[in-house]
């Protein structure tokens, strides 16, 4: 997850593996995820798997809620077209970043990266969406960061936000 901010869409694996599509000079996170197709073994397979059709999808979301079902955590770059735009904007700030989190994580390292990311980015500019059933749900920074705690402490349980 080095160098977040140049990521268009980072992906977390059950198993703590990281999969990044950095940002190119396309405007839209899917014609960056279909330039890096073959970069993303991981991503790939669930393409593959799903029959992914990315000319299909007008935004992300169907990609993402398949990839919360497998228990894949999402990290969006919420300014890419404005970066694509204008790169000198990543001098003056960092982009927002929309987090969306599986019902369930998978190992210790998912866990470690979600906590990383809570000490490391600047709280303003995170947006977490937990994953409950059939939709997302928007929750606090307090909120992912107490439910990151308490996984890590109990995590052979199961515990739901």
């Amino acid at each position: 997850m080095d160098n977040l901010p140049m990521q268009s869409i980072v992906f977390i694996y059950q198993d703590g593996g990281v999969e990044t599509v950095p940002i190119t000079h396309f405007p839209h996170h899917l014609d960056s995820l279909q330039n890096n197709l073959e970069k993303m073994p991981r991503f790939a397979n669930l393409c593959y798997k799903y029959k992914f059709a990315f000319h299909e999808y007008v935004n992300y979301m169907p990609i993402v809620s398949t990839l919360a079902k497998e228990g894949i955590v999402s990290l969006i770059n919420f300014n890419l077209r404005d970066i694509v735009n204008d790169p000198s904007l990543l001098n003056c700030d960092l982009p927002g970043i929309e987090v969306y989190l599986p019902h369930d994580f998978g190992s210790l390292r998912q866990l470690e990266h979600i906590e990383k990311l809570l000490v490391y980015y600047p709280e303003d500019r995170l947006s977490f969406n937990h994953y409950q059933g059939i939709e997302f749900k928007e929750k606090t920074t307090l909120e992912i960061a107490e439910f990151v705690r308490t996984w890590k402490n109990n995590f052979d349980e199961k515990h739901t936000l």
